[in-house]
């Protein structure tokens, strides 16, 4: 879990990578996508599912070769600005770097997986 609210999560470097990261509830907590990453490659982890929010997202984009898009075709009520609402960062997909491989459409959302061209 990526948290910047939590300030007081310890530091330490491990073989070389800076990692930061408590355990909370069984989950371990980091305070940047940068650290996150850094463990899960250290784990050996191929794939990685980048679940929001909005500013997390506009920094996986540049790194992600694979992407997961669901579009959901329903009017959004407005909310007031005091509501805490996070959407996903508008993009747009351009030819000549990311490729379609799937699409599956459904009744109010549909599903596309996206590779990125020569990621």
């Amino acid at each position: 879990m990526v948290s910047r609210a939590l300030s007081e999560v310890d530091s330490y470097s491990a073989n070389g990578v800076a990692i930061n990261g408590v355990d909370f509830f069984g989950h371990t907590v980091v305070t940047s996508l940068e650290f996150a990453l850094a463990r899960l490659k250290k784990a050996k982890h191929d794939e990685v599912f980048i679940i929001g929010g909005e500013r997390l997202y506009q920094e996986a984009i540049p790194l992600a070769d694979k992407m997961y898009l669901t579009t959901v075709r329903k009017d959004i009520p407005e909310v007031s600005d005091s509501d805490e609402v996070a959407y996903f960062p508008i993009w747009v997909s351009t030819p000549s770097e990311w490729d379609t491989v799937s699409t599956e459409v459904f009744d109010g959302y549909s599903f596309k997986e996206l590779e990125r061209i020569n990621g």
